[in-house]
């Protein structure tokens, strides 16, 4: 048995170390060997507890990461459900009560993970990207000739009016004119790079130059924001951006 306890510290140890060095799939394995040779091994339950979430977060599943894993509920778990897990992995976890390496961290993770699967929209949407994957997408814009027009050619005319729509980022707040077919769609902020459903907002502001007016994209792109913004319209991006000041 003293052999086994020797056997364990040392496991534990090694443990330590390795996840200092964020090194979390390996502290799990050493942390694992540890209880199994000593399951009432000091702070060795809240040590494991720690390298689970750890471990979860570095797992992602169409580049998200899987918030209900790092949470340990199951995608049907209602809100009672999400709550009542957090408070027990909170309780174990808490920098206060867990003097692992890198509790910290787990307890803002299991934080993080509670707050967006009580948001509807962002549960929503976390679950569109990691179980359906987005809608279809849109067929590709035809390829268009951006040098000096022809007698032949004529410029494009814009949207119409109608056709449009107002959203924003609910991670930044910035603000975005779409075409319609982008209504309610899971799209990327040009911003922030953060995921966003595109639902319909009402604009406060008066009419906002838009970069298709005074002469088409080819004449209106002289500036970084408005080429930036034509770019990501060719990839299912925004019409334009605004910070809504």
């Amino acid at each position: 048995m003293d052999c086994n306890k020797e056997e364990a510290a040392r496991a534990k140890s090694i443990s330590e170390s390795k996840l200092e060095q964020r090194d979390f799939v390996g502290a799990l394995k050493f942390a694992q060997k540890a209880q199994s040779l000593d399951p009432s091994l000091h702070g060795i339950s809240q040590m494991l507890t720690t390298l689970d979430v750890l471990v979860s977060s570095e797992r992602t599943i169409n580049g998200e990461v899987d918030w209900y894993s790092i949470l340990r509920v199951d995608p049907t778990a209602d809100e009672n459900d999400i709550k009542r897990q957090y408070k027990r992995l909170a309780l174990v976890l808490h920098p206060d009560k867990n003097p692992s390496a890198c509790a910290a961290d787990a307890f803002k993770l299991v934080s993080e993970a509670k707050n967006l699967l009580l948001d509807a929209e962002r549960r929503w949407a976390h679950d569109l990207i990691t179980s359906r994957g987005p809608p279809n997408e849109p067929p590709p814009e035809p390829e268009r000739n951006f040098g000096r027009p022809t007698s032949s050619e004529t410029a494009a005319p814009p949207p119409p009016e109608e056709d449009v729509f107002w959203t924003f980022c609910h991670h930044c707040g910035l603000q975005f004119e779409y075409l319609k077919i982008f209504h309610c769609t899971m799209l990327v902020c040009v911003n922030c790079h953060g995921t966003f459903m595109s639902f319909e907002i009402q604009r406060s502001r008066s009419h906002t130059p838009r970069p298709w007016e005074g002469g088409g994209f080819p004449a209106a792109c002289h500036t970084g924001v408005y080429s930036f913004a034509y770019a990501m319209y060719r990839r299912r991006g925004p019409l334009f951006g605004t910070n809504g000041n």
